[in-house]
C-alpha cells in the first residue's frame, strides 16, 4: 500500500521539485499523478522538471493537459515550457509560446521568458533575431541577456553583432571581468590578436582579473574554497588521499550516484 501525501501542495511540491532537480522524474511524476487537487504550483514544478532536463514533449503534453483540466497557465508554467523548448532546440515552438503567452492567456512575458528565448534563439545561431527581440523587449535587457548573445556570438564567430552586444554589457557591467573574457574570447576566436591584446590592456587599466574557477563547502560555519591543484589548505594531502580512495571504492562497486540520490 502507497503511503498517503499530504494534502498540504506546499509540501507536494517540495517532494516533487527534490525529486525533479535531482533527476529522478519517474518519482517527482508518481507523486505528482497521486495529487487530486492539482494546482497551477503543481503542474508547473513538473514541466519545469520535465523542461529542465530536456523532456519536450513530456513537458508540452502536460502543459496541454494541464488547460484541458481547466487550470489556467501563469508565468511560471510557460516558463518551464519555454526552458523545454530551449533544451531541445525547438526554436518555433519556443516563439510560439512566447507569443501565445500574452495574446491568449494574458500573461506579461518577464525578463526571464525573454532571457530564455534569446538564450534559445543564440543557441540556434539565429543572432540576428535574437538581437530584434532584445532590441524589441518591452523592458530594458539586463545584463545577464546581453551576456548571454554575446556567448552565442563568440560561439558562431559573429564579429558585427558581437561588439555591438559587448558595447551594451560593457555600460551596464564595466567593472566586471567575465565581460571583458567574452569579448576577448570572441576576437580570440576569429584570431584577431591585437583586438585581444587591447581587451586585455583595457582589464589591466582597469584592475580587472578573472576569478579563478573553485569548488566550496561549509563545515561547522566556516567555508572552505578549493581551487584546482590547491595546496594551501594544511589538510590538502590528506583531503587528495582520502578523494582516492573514494573514486577507488567507486569504480569497484560500479556505483551509479542516482541511485544513491533516488533510492
Amino acid at each position: 500500500m502507497k503511503p498517503r501525501l499530504s494534502e498540504d501542495n506546499f509540501v507536494t511540491c517540495a517532494l516533487k521539485d527534490m525529486y525533479a532537480k535531482c533527476g529522478c522524474l519517474e518519482q517527482s511524476r508518481n507523486i505528482f499523478d497521486r495529487v487530486n487537487e492539482k494546482d497551477e504550483a503543481v503542474w508547473n514544478v513538473i514541466i519545469a522538471g520535465y523542461g529542465i532536463h530536456g523532456h519536450v514533449l513530456k513537458a508540452i503534453e502536460l502543459f496541454g493537459l494541464m488547460q484541458n483540466k481547466g487550470c489556467r497557465p501563469d508565468s511560471f508554467t510557460f516558463l518551464g515550457v519555454l526552458i523545454a523548448c530551449n533544451h531541445a532546440g525547438l526554436v518555433t515552438e519556443g516563439l510560439k509560446y512566447l507569443g501565445q503567452m500574452q495574446s491568449l492567456y494574458g500573461v506579461k512575458p518577464k525578463l526571464e521568458h525573454y532571457a530564455c528565448v534569446v538564450d534559445m534563439l543564440g543557441r540556434a545561431g539565429q543572432l540576428n533575431e535574437a538581437l530584434k527581440l532584445v532590441n524589441e523587449m518591452p523592458d530594458e535587457p539586463d545584463s545577464g541577456i546581453w551576456s548571454s548573445l554575446l556567448s552565442s556570438c563568440r560561439n558562431y564567430g559573429d564579429l558585427e553583432i558581437g561588439e555591438e552586444v559587448s558595447r551594451k554589457l560593457l555600460e551596464l557591467e564595466p567593472n566586471k571581468a567575465e565581460n571583458y573574457v567574452l569579448l576577448s574570447n570572441l576576437y580570440a576566436g576569429l584570431g584577431k590578436w591585437d583586438e585581444v591584446r587591447k581587451v586585455r590592456q583595457r582589464m589591466k587599466e582597469n584592475g580587472l582579473y578573472k576569478d579563478a574557477g573553485c569548488s566550496w563547502i561549509e563545515i561547522g560555519g566556516k567555508v572552505y574554497r578549493f581551487l584546482v591543484s590547491d595546496g594551501s589548505l594544511s589538510e590538502s594531502k590528506k583531503i587528495q588521499q582520502t578523494w582516492i580512495k573514494l573514486e577507488k571504492k567507486k569504480a569497484k562497486l560500479d556505483i551509479n550516484p542516482t541511485q544513491v540520490v533516488c533510492s
